[in-house]
This record gives C-alpha cells, structure tokens and sequence, in this order.
C-alpha cells in the first residue's frame, strides 16, 4: 500500500512561510477549505532623518513616493542614537545644525557604536563642508536645498536600485 504522506508538504510551506516572517493561515470556510499567506513587503528599506525641521522628513516622504522605503524622522541627537541603535536603518540623513546637539557630534557617536557604525551616513546640511563630513567619516554630502533628483542620485548610490512600490 502507498505510504500516505497527508499535511507534511504543508507543514514544510508554513514552516518555509514562518522563516520569511510571514504567517500561513488555513481554514474550513462552507465546507471549503481556504488558505491565506501573508508576507512581509520585500526590500522595504529603512531611511531615518535627522533634521530639527519636520517638515523636511515630509517633504524627503513626498520625493521618495513610490518607492519601497521607510522614512522615520526624529529632531533629537538623542532621539537619532537611540533610532539608529533600534531601527538598525540602511541609511541616515543627518543635519548639521541642530539646536541641542551638533550634527557632528551626532556623526561621531554614530561611528563610534559598534552596532550603528557600519550604517551609511549622508550628511544634509546649507553647511557647505563635504570635506570634513567624509573626513569625520559620513557616507556622503548633500548641500540643502535638497532636489529630488539629488536625494533620489545619493540613495540609489548607497542603496542600489530602488523597488517600486506596488
């Protein structure tokens, strides 16, 4: 007789499912029996901003519309180090000039935490010092006012392609 091997190929879906952070759900609905597979969005990656204008978080949101990336935005150093400690983001965009903390101390905490070092760090700033952010060890520069084509050229540089939403 033929070794019946019922509900293992499903055992191995949802275990597969489960490993990427997603839930397989099975239910008997009218006699029917009906499966669901939630997963979550590919390749969302993280951006935090740290700028003491909120409303350039919302604007950098605006540029990036479409495309499959977060945007967390905080005003704070103190707020940013704990973030980026917590967050783990693939990128930051940080501001210079900030009213309690100065960007480039911010800059220096970042590269001096083991587990936020290794984490690009573009520098957004009217400051005009490209220099001295990559001497000081940031990623990259942007001079304020930010384009959207700058933004967008500096993120595809350190992020690869960028995924459409949808």
């Amino acid at each position: 007789a033929p070794i019946k091997r019922q509900g293992v190929g499903l055992a191995v879906a949802r275990t597969l499912i489960e490993a990427q952070g997603g839930a397989l759900e099975i239910e008997k609905v009218d006699g029917r029996w009906q499966a669901q597979i939630r997963l979550p969005l590919a390749n969302t990656a993280t951006i935090l901003v740290v700028d003491d204008n909120e409303a350039l978080a919302t604007l950098y949101q605006r540029y990036l519309a479409g495309h499959q990336l977060t945007l967390v935005g905080t005003t704070t150093g103190s707020q940013a180090l704990a973030l980026a400690a917590e967050l783990q983001p693939r990128l930051i965009l940080l501001d210079l000039m900030l009213p309690q903390q100065d960007g480039w101390d911010i800059l220096q905490a970042l590269q001096n935490n083991p587990s936020t070092k290794s984490i690009p760090i573009i520098i957004c700033s009217v400051l005009n010092e490209p220099e001295l952010a990559l001497a000081l060890g940031a990623s990259d520069y942007i001079t304020k006012p930010v384009s959207q084509i700058q933004l967008l050229t500096v993120l595809q540089r350190w992020l690869g392609p960028l995924s459409l939403a949808g």
